[in-house]
């Protein structure tokens, strides 16, 4: 990444307003060279002080630095040049989806924390034969099964990672009951007892909770009396 009096031969982003790069480096190795022409060099990294024109420094950690080049240091003629440089840690891609039923949308969210980068591109495969480049899309699944879902990620200082992770499409709940001993042939629901005791029993399919609402009155259990 070349600028007025050194540069970085490793992969990363600059933003011209503050001097600032951006590096993706999973070894922590960023590769310096000074464009300048003057026999003579001081770098100032971290503490550290370099007199070589290109060299390769591996830092501690990820963080933002302070990169400073001397060229014919102790003469009249010296320049500086200062730049800023963030060591982004590595991608870790991973993301959440909210459980839901076929032909009900599914929506996914990225859960990668990028504390100096940003997400540039995601690509999503659904296991389905289907695909999409929203950052955080909403999918609808036709059938009740498990997905095998693959995300690829791509940060605008070069990092990339994949996750993939299975997800299960719950069928679609039938809800459905009766009431015990009263049926009639046309589906009517008749007594003369008063007040009534009555059974209904739940047949519902798919479900894993039930609330049953009589009049104003809310019940929340399988069968009620």
């Amino acid at each position: 990444i070349p600028f007025s009096k050194a540069s970085f031969t490793n992969s990363g982003i600059y933003n011209a307003i503050n001097d600032h790069y951006v590096v993706c480096s999973n070894e922590m190795k960023v590769d310096f060279t000074s464009q300048s022409n003057n026999p003579s060099f001081i770098w100032k990294i971290n503490q550290e002080t370099k007199t070589e024109k290109s060299f390769t420094y591996i830092f501690p950690d990820t963080g933002t630095y302070k990169v400073l080049l001397i060229v014919n240091p102790n003469t009249f003629c010296s320049d500086t040049s200062t730049k800023w440089i963030t060591i982004s840690p590595p991608l870790k891609a991973d993301f959440s989806v909210l459980p839901s039923c076929q032909k009900s949308p599914s929506v996914f969210q990225i859960e990668s924390n990028r504390p100096y980068d940003t997400i540039l591109s995601a690509i999503w495969k659904f296991g389905d034969g289907t695909t999409s480049n929203d950052l955080n899309p909403i999918k609808s699944f036709s059938k009740s099964q498990n997905y095998t879902v693959e995300l690829s990620l791509q940060t605008q200082a070069g990092c990339s990672n994949i996750v993939t992770k299975t997800i299960y499409i719950s069928p679609n709940p039938i809800a459905d009951f009766e009431i015990i001993d009263l049926r009639l042939p046309d589906s009517n629901y008749v007594t003369c007892n008063i007040p009534a005791n009555i059974q209904f029993k739940n047949l519902s399919k798919n479900s894993t909770s039930y609330s049953w609402q009589i009049e104003n009155q809310l019940y929340q259990s399988n069968d009620i009396d």
